[in-house]
């Protein structure tokens, strides 16, 4: 299998847990997680490719986590307040 095939395979896989997501939850935080994909491409290349971020990744990675938390605990605040 070539690497494009296992590619669109690994990608296709993705997208089957991916895509229901739009049904349970809220487009604006599945966006957010997406943006995750940015992080975690950087992580991997400091882990397997041995590439050294500069502080601009290391900034913008911090501002997609950041985000990310804020959008999460922001929906953790509405489920309790519609539980009460």
């Amino acid at each position: 299998m070539g690497h494009a095939s296992w590619s669109g395979a690994v990608h296709e896989r993705g997208a089957v847990f991916h895509d229901p997501c739009y049904a349970i939850e809220s487009a604006a935080r599945i966006s957010a997680i997406s943006c995750l994909e940015i992080v975690f491409a950087a992580i991997w290349g400091i882990s397997f490719l041995g590439e050294i971020p500069d502080v601009w990744v290391v900034s913008g990675g911090l501002l997609i986590v950041m985000g990310t938390l804020i959008i999460g605990h922001d929906g953790q605040s509405e489920k309790a307040s519609q539980e009460s």
